[in-house]
């Protein structure tokens, strides 16, 4: 006897995973017999790594696409060394990186061949990948050997050349061919050795056969499987007992029906198959009433219905006050749902989401005393119904939003070694979707940022932002004004992706004198960086009109100081060459980034692989009208100056100090 769970992905398989419990508990299914977990997509690391920090054993996998081999192994067995010397052998390299989670062998300053390690165990991979002069040719990907490789070939859209996709290869345990799936356009095509050509259809068929399903084994059908396999599994399984799951939480409500997916959301789409269904499994009482009615309506043959709860809690919920009297609801929860409801205390419903990944709700003019709660809902033919409720919240003490002032920053940079990655409003432009002057909106650098400013619990990484939330009056009328419009703008970002009682640092480290009402302090807080740069040996990072320290003292106390020029617009292009040169330069030294967004991304990847990187931003426009003593932002005539984007009219001159701290030139200009 087996029981199997066929569904599309392998996020709807655990969704599943408590309601199939349940089931087989009511009905005297062998509770000892594990589930076996068939996914019609390609199975991909991620998503298996997902399934075994879930608690399910990467043996109770199965792919069509690794069935139709005689290796159906997911689990993760070469060994990394192992791997690394055969590469050694076979490739002409001149160096190695090791990263926290790849391993680069790299030749004439370009990438040749990757290992992609498992996170969980550094000691086994799971792919590599091959280039040529940044071209990606091949990728191999293994379980306890290769189960199958993708081959690309270089090709042109909109957004300029990239690696696709052309053929994929499966093997069987012996390293032999088992088929190949060949992408023509929007057609593929299986060939298999023997001759056969199939198109999708016929390998889901196939796949169907080979499983062999008899009258003991039990298949649970999810309301995300795929069209043609219900009809291949109704086809070519007819002989085993079969249980659909209906109405398992938000994905079916949300999701646009198309011809590819067999469900949309309700019950009538399993009322034509009602004569094969041994067993309905819905989430409520008022469910199954529901669908008795449904079926006895249309004269549909009425399978056994059981209920098997969604299973979802609320791990926490807090409410914190945030800036001009507003407060912020925010709260995590576990489980299936189709949005949520929140009530006061007295049960008056003041707020409905159909967002289920929105778990915030900003409140203006809050009494403290006010009390708060939730309910997660899931969306039924007759309505939503409740799923689960939170306890009752209440006013927790704590300010949304702490964040250091500009010297306490300094000083947790300097007696942790903490590298820094400052927000301002320029990424927030960014992460919503807009470009700004030096940097054309990039989706990849938009959520990346995201990832940053929304994880500040990284041991060697202060996420920064901007000291704005408070005591504005700190900055001058035209400073504080401008905060308050972006603030009012982005309020409902900031609750968004800021994590409550969480500490930040301030963005305005970089940025002590112009924006102050009080510019005294300033001379002190320069001095202190100077202290900070005094006796290190510093690599900066910057803009090819940059010029960060030429021309005055900011680093006149440094040890030594080398320089890798980029790009002064749109940087994050040349990322990945920006990245590894700085890995060549950066070892034992304090890096200093001056590079807008792409700051940011720098600082938290060279955080993670052990380097002290600070993005500093404009300190060098800062402090050369410090030593001016101007009272609004000037435009320099030799290098960048803050705010004045564009770099227009900037006549460099020559200096062979500076000249000969440059290691990389990365700028295209010259």
């Amino acid at each position: 006897m087996s029981i199997y769970l066929l569904g599309r992905d392998i996020e709807r398989a655990i969704d599943c995973a408590d309601r199939i419990r349940i089931y087989k508990e009511q009905t005297s299914r062998e509770t000892s017999v594990p589930i076996k977990y068939i996914f019609t997509e390609i199975p991909e690391h991620k998503k298996i790594d997902h399934y075994t920090k879930a608690g399910i054993d990467a043996g109770q996998l199965v792919s069509m696409y690794q069935y139709l081999t005689d290796n159906d192994s997911l689990k993760l067995s070469i060994k990394t060394e192992k791997k690394l010397e055969e590469l050694k052998e076979s490739l002409h390299y001149t160096g190695i990186i090791h990263l926290e989670s790849e391993i680069r062998l790299v030749k004439g300053g370009y990438v040749i061949a990757v290992i992609l390690l498992d996170e969980r165990d550094r000691d086994h991979l799971w792919g590599i990948c091959y280039y040529s002069y940044t071209k990606l040719l091949r990728m191999e990907v293994y379980t306890d050997r290769i189960i199958f490789s993708n081959s690309y070939i270089t090709a042109a859209s909109e957004n300029g050349l990239y690696a696709k996709l052309a053929r994929r290869t499966f093997y069987n345990r012996d390293g032999s061919a088992a088929y190949d799936q060949v992408f023509e356009g929007e057609e593929e095509k299986f060939l298999f050795p023997d001759g056969r050509v199939f198109m999708r259809m016929q390998v889901v068929e196939e796949f169907i056969k080979v499983l062999d399903l008899s009258e003991e084994d039990v298949v649970i059908l999810d309301d995300s499987v795929p069209s043609e396999f219900m009809q291949a599994v109704f086809t070519f399984g007819k002989a085993a007992q079969f249980a659909a799951l209906a109405h398992i939480g938000h994905h079916s409500s949300r999701e646009k029906k198309s011809e590819s997916r067999f469900w949309n959301g309700y019950y009538y789409d399993w009322f034509p198959y009602a004569e094969m269904l041994d067993t309905m499994v819905v989430s409520t009482e008022e469910q199954k009433k529901l669908l008795l009615e449904e079926l006895e309506e249309y004269h549909c043959h009425v399978p056994a219905i059981r209920v098997a709860p969604i299973s979802g809690k609320f791990d926490s919920a807090a409410l914190y006050e945030f800036y001009n009297g507003d407060f912020v609801l925010r709260w995590n929860y576990k489980g299936s749902a189709d949005g949520f409801w929140i009530y006061d205390e007295l049960g008056m419903r003041i707020y409905e989401t159909n967002d289920v990944n929105r778990h915030h709700f900003m409140i203006k003019s809050l009494r403290k005393e006010s009390g708060f709660f939730i309910k997660a809902f899931v969306n039924t033919i007759k309505g939503k119904m409740a799923a689960a409720e939170s306890e009752q919240i209440y006013f927790s003490g704590e300010k949304f939003v702490n964040i250091l002032d500009m010297q306490e920053t300094l000083e947790y940079l300097k007696d942790r070694q903490t590298s820094a990655a400052r927000f301002g409003d320029g990424e927030i432009n960014l992460m919503t979707g807009h470009s700004i002057p030096y940097q054309d909106y990039d989706e990849e650098l938009a959520k990346k940022l995201k990832q940053i400013i929304s994880n500040p619990d990284h041991d060697n990484l202060l996420v920064c932002l901007p000291d704005i939330f408070e005591r504005r009056e700190r900055y001058h009328a035209e400073c504080s004004s401008f905060w308050e419009r972006h603030l009012e703008q982005y309020r409902d970002f900031y609750a968004e992706v800021i994590l409550g009682g969480k500490c930040y640092g301030s963005a305005f480290l970089s940025r002590p004198y112009m924006d102050l009402a009080d510019k005294s302090i300033s001379g002190k807080h320069f001095q202190n960086l100077k202290t900070f740069f005094a006796d290190k040996n510093i690599l900066i990072v910057e803009g090819f009109y940059s010029r960060s320290g030429v021309g005055n003292d900011l680093f006149q106390g440094a040890n030594s100081v080398k320089r890798i020029i980029c790009p002064s617009h749109n940087a994050y292009s040349k990322y990945g060459m920006i990245l590894d040169t700085i890995r060549q330069h950066g070892k034992d030294k304090l890096i200093l980034l001056m590079l807008g967004p792409t700051a940011k991304v720098l600082a938290c990847d060279l955080a993670y692989e052990g380097y002290w990187a600070l993005d500093i931003g404009h300190i060098d426009s800062e402090y050369e009208w410090y030593k001016m003593g101007a009272m609004h932002k000037v435009k320099f005539k030799n290098k960048h100056a803050a705010e004045f984007n564009f770099d227009e009219n900037i006549e460099l001159e020559n200096d062979d100090i500076y000249a000969k701290e440059i290691v990389a030139m990365l700028a295209d200009q010259q």
